[in-house]
């Protein structure tokens, strides 16, 4: 009902960025999750997360808690990644062959914990008051 009010908000509104932050992490979920090159639809998300980080101290225990878990899964792809790397460069081959799942662990859980994250974000700054 919120993103229906919101349907002619100049793009520049906080609203508006909102509203496709939602829409594109929508998207990521209703299709099929086994495509982590749709993960670039998750930009807009992960971007208004970031954005509206300031009042994160004035925020709930569980909220930072998300936020924190949130950077942890769209770093842990990078993490394994680069430390495959390295395993395969500079230590075994075999074992950074066998190791090729590790970056993917992430993929299924990131879209829906930042469609979620930006829910709760977005409940928070409609509940605050306005300055």
């Amino acid at each position: 009902p919120v993103l229906w009010k919101w349907r002619h908000e100049r793009e520049g509104s906080p609203q508006f960025g909102y509203s496709v932050a939602l829409l594109l992490a929508l998207t990521v979920l209703l299709v099929p999750q086994s495509a982590p090159y749709n993960q670039v639809l998750l930009l807009p998300a992960i971007l208004v997360l970031v954005r509206n980080r300031a009042p994160l101290r004035e925020d709930s225990k569980a909220l930072r808690f998300g936020y924190f878990v949130g950077g942890s899964l769209l770093g842990w792809q990078w993490i394994a990644s680069f430390s495959l790397s390295a395993i395969y460069f500079f230590g075994s081959r075999d074992r950074a062959l066998e190791g090729w799942r590790w970056p993917f662990f992430a993929t299924f859980a990131l879209p829906i914990f930042l469609f979620v994250l930006i829910l709760f974000r977005l409940g928070a700054d409609t509940r605050a008051p306005s300055a």
